[in-house]
């Protein structure tokens, strides 16, 4: 047998302690100390050979043994500081473990024989084993049981809607009513002047507020009054809308001797500008109750907003509107300030708008999340944020009127129900919210096969609501209430294939 020994980087041996090993004697001798009298016990030494090679053993020790394995707790693996000596947990049971290397014997309630770790593995194996086991039977148990039967997941996009509906390949036959005009005052407007069109939406009386506001505020801020003038704040407003028309990369350039603009410097020196542009007030801060400022964003300037909203709610209303959405471009801190990376202007305030088809505006909601729509519509339950504004958008139109939207805000429900208060959707729709309709239509394979122009259509079963799927650099989903396939038109394409 090798010398268990090794050199250092110097040369000298170094010495490995060598296992021990110990006699039948020795072992009986070291029992005797532990667990006193071990004379009934059959212990073998590791080196000793099998007296017996046909011993089984009896009924009585398998069952013995069976049962304390099961009683047992999964002996744990000896550590660095456990490995050689008898706890006091496992000094109950009998079990024991050797030295490191050496050999050694443990026993339950049974008899056996083992060499150190090895016979700590078998026992662990063993009620790993029946665990196992246990724990297969309770599995089939479990399998036997019947379970509840698991719906499938929806996947993100699927929606409810339009799920009731039959769809069939009939043309549409829309019932619509006819549109009503109610009294309206007709604006007079031979004669106006620019700025009568301009206090059709800031009249003087809001300027007046404005000029008192800033007053005050400025006078508890600074102690200094600021003696604005009503007349003031209409050269402001002035200025304010020239500078948007004649642009210059800094404000300060307005008032330079080269480029200078009389129509502004004539009225306030620069100092005096900038002084009005930052004490500019609409309310009076301290007068705001709390509720209203957590409930509305834009509290600072809902007088102002409430003013052009009043101005636009004045205008006579035509039988056909379109709803849609903007950016009011703004990059300055503002709570609800958006950022649409595929808008002309990206940064700003979302303002959801129904307008005319001269693109003239007839009311407006700024963007605050969901919940500051819901209650301002009636039965919002089962609504998202496009049908909402829909709804809301829709409260002062008249009966029989057409609405226009694009696909964010169309949708089956909402659909029905502006056909219950009579007005009339049209838009373009995602395919997803189709429910059964999609299914019903050719295949976006097929109608690129048939070329461009192809259209083919699916109505409901009542016939009053239509789903229209053209194919034109792609397919387009159209859903209706008013236009079907019928009647045709033809218009001018780009194609790259006939320049």
């Amino acid at each position: 047998m090798a010398a268990n020994t090794r050199e250092d980087s110097s040369g000298s041996a170094i010495h490995k302690r060598r296992p021990e090993c110990f006699s039948l004697q020795r072992a009986l001798e070291l029992f005797e100390l532990i667990d006193g009298d071990n004379s009934d016990l059959d212990v073998s030494d590791n080196n000793d050979p099998i007296l017996d090679g046909n011993y089984q053993p009896s009924p009585q020790e398998e069952s013995s043994s069976e049962d304390s394995s099961d009683d047992e707790d999964p002996i744990p693996e000896p550590t660095d500081h456990s490995r050689g000596h008898k706890h006091a947990d496992s000094a109950d049971n009998g079990s024991w473990t050797g030295t490191e290397t050496g050999t050694g014997t443990g026993t339950g309630t049974g008899t056996g024989t083992g060499t150190g770790s090895g016979s700590s593995r078998t026992l662990r194996r063993r009620h790993q084993s029946q665990e196992i086991e246990a724990d297969s039977s309770e599995d089939d148990l479990e399998e036997s049981r019947p379970r509840p039967r698991q719906t499938k997941k929806k996947k993100k996009g699927d929606s409810e809607q339009g799920r009731g509906l039959r769809w069939k390949a009939t043309p549409l036959t829309p019932n619509l009513a006819e549109y009503q005009h109610q009294d309206e005052t007709d604006l007079d407007r031979p004669g106006w002047t620019p700025l009568d069109y301009f206090e059709q939406y800031i009249d003087r009386d809001l300027m007046m507020t404005i000029a008192e506001c800033s007053n005050i505020m400025s006078l508890s801020k600074s102690g200094e009054p600021l003696n604005m003038t009503t007349d003031e704040i209409y050269h402001f407003f002035g200025a304010c809308i020239l500078m948007s028309c004649i642009r210059y990369p800094t404000i300060r350039m307005y008032w330079s001797k080269a480029l200078k603009i009389t129509a502004i410097t004539d009225k306030f020196t620069r100092a005096r500008f900038f002084k009005l542009r930052g004490a500019i007030k609409v309310v009076i801060d301290h007068d705001v109750p709390e509720d209203l400022r957590m409930s509305d964003k834009f509290w600072k300037v809902r007088p102002f907003l409430d003013r052009i909203l009043q101005g636009c709610l004045s205008l006579n209303r035509p039988d056909c509107a379109s709803i849609d959405e903007q950016m009011i471009p703004f990059t300055g801190a503002c709570p609800y300030r958006q950022y649409l990376p595929m808008k002309p202007n990206p940064v700003g305030i979302k303002n959801f708008v129904c307008a005319t088809a001269d693109g003239i505006v007839l009311d407006f909601e700024l963007y605050q999340g969901t919940g500051s729509l819901i209650g301002k519509v009636e039965e919002p339950e089962g609504l998202g944020l496009g049908s909402l504004v829909v709804e809301r958008l829709c409260q002062t139109l008249h009966r029989g009127t057409k609405v226009y939207c694009e696909r964010f805000f169309t949708t089956i429900k909402g659909a029905q129900r502006m056909m219950e208060k009579e007005l009339y959707m049209t838009g373009t729709i995602l395919k997803n919210r189709l429910a059964g309709a999609k299914h019903k239509l050719p295949s976006d394979k097929a109608m690129k096969n048939a070329g461009r122009g192809t259209s083919s259509e699916v109505s409901a079963e009542d016939g009053k609501l239509c789903v229209v799927k053209w194919y034109d650099n792609k397919p387009v989903l159209l859903m209706s209430v008013v236009h079907g396939t019928q009647p045709e038109d033809t218009c001018q394409r780009w194609d790259k294939h006939y320049p």
